[in-house]
């Protein structure tokens, strides 16, 4: 009986640990948790493109240098205190990563209007991106199709056939020119 409640024990906390470690993951989460959230970020986000066309692009990049190193973690959003060197102020970044404000405000009023802190920084970059994307008129991924190709399919084929023939007339002067030397230096050594 002893043994059965251990293995029981042990089956239940593998399940309970692989769904936590799954529920978290969906594009679903936070209809949830806060269903105001994501429509929240997506107002805030369409207010501040609307406000500065190249927030759209900032908001982006943004998310991008976020996730590009140790994945998606927030970190550049991080101030810089007297223990910490922020991504946020890094010389690579200055001038540069803009958008921190947005990112802000969408934090307070997401806090405010789902009465706590539950959604996390990095889903609002990711989140922000994406809205950001959609509210800037400028980026249409609608296109028409059927568009000819351009790319030569044996460009690559041709290109080393080129430079092999490159390579043969190169080898060839090369040997026009020695053997011219080698003829004037012959002569000049016999007389």
């Amino acid at each position: 009986m002893a043994s059965l409640s251990a293995f029981q024990l042990n089956v239940f906390l593998i399940l309970a640990f692989a769904v936590t470690a799954f529920s978290a993951l969906s594009p679903y989460y936070y209809d949830h948790v806060c269903p105001k959230a994501l429509p929240t970020i997506k107002r805030v986000v369409e207010a501040a493109v609307f406000n500065e066309r190249r927030m759209g692009g900032s908001l982006l990049r943004l998310h991008f240098h976020d996730c590009f190193v140790n994945g998606c973690d927030a970190s550049l959003l991080l101030d810089s205190t007297s223990t910490i060197d922020s991504e946020k102020n890094s010389l690579a970044n200055n001038n540069s990563a803009r958008g921190f404000e947005v990112i802000d405000q969408i934090k307070n009023e997401v806090d405010k209007i789902c009465g706590r802190p539950v959604v996390s920084c990095a889903d609002i970059l990711a989140v922000a991106a994406r809205d950001s994307v959609v509210a800037d008129s400028i980026i249409e991924f609608e296109r028409n199709c059927n568009r000819p190709e351009r790319y030569d399919r044996n460009l690559a084929e041709n290109t080393l056939k080129a430079i092999k023939k490159i390579d043969l007339i190169r080898v060839a002067r090369e040997e026009r020119h020695h053997s011219k030397r080698m003829v004037g230096k012959k002569s000049k050594e016999h007389t």
